[in-house]
């Protein structure tokens, strides 16, 4: 089933709108944002909100609360959870390797959220990222609650790049501590 022109335009505008209405709440935030690039309509966005004001130990004391948001077939949803230091920087070293073709294939598994990346690079020099939200991270809508959603994000050399240097801001703003 696919979408009229008329129709992905008019859902794009209220997004907008929408995002502009909560503008102020995002000023201060850095973010990581894969958009397909085979698909305007599929994006995941990885933004650290703050070090976590809950701390039980003194080893919570890099535990980092995040916003995850999704949007997948013009629908979007949004969910908080924590990582800690240790893990964003996983996920950034693994997207460097990726990115230099130091390695072909990455995978990185965060249970405690229940986030999983399998990420290739593929022949014409782009890259392919299956991203599955389980447990905390599963979208309202998805119909069928008890397994992941999937998502498959296909990148080009230069939105991997960006995305790569957007989440490296943000590791720099919440060093550990």
């Amino acid at each position: 089933m696919g979408y009229g022109e008329d129709e992905e335009v008019q859902f794009l505008n209220k997004y907008l709108v929408y995002l502009l209405s909560r503008q102020d709440s995002f000023q201060t935030i850095l973010s990581m944002k894969f958009i397909s690039s085979s698909d305007s309509t599929a994006t995941f966005e990885l933004a650290i909100l703050g070090y976590s004001t809950t701390t039980k130990t003194w080893r919570d004391r890099n535990r980092l609360q995040c916003r995850f948001s999704t949007l997948w077939g013009h629908k979007a949803d949004t969910h908080s959870a924590p990582l800690q230091t240790w893990e964003i920087r996983r996920l950034l070293s693994g997207l460097q390797l990726l990115w230099t073709k130091a390695t072909k294939h990455l995978t990185l598994s965060f249970p405690a959220p229940g986030l999983s990346l399998d990420a290739k690079v593929l022949s014409n020099d782009a890259f392919r990222l299956q991203i599955q939200l389980d447990y905390d991270l599963t979208p309202s809508w998805h119909k069928y609650p008890d397994f992941p959603m999937e998502m498959a994000i296909f990148l080009s050399r230069d939105q991997l790049q960006e995305a790569i240097q957007e989440l490296a801001g943000q590791v720099d703003a919440y060093p550990e501590r």
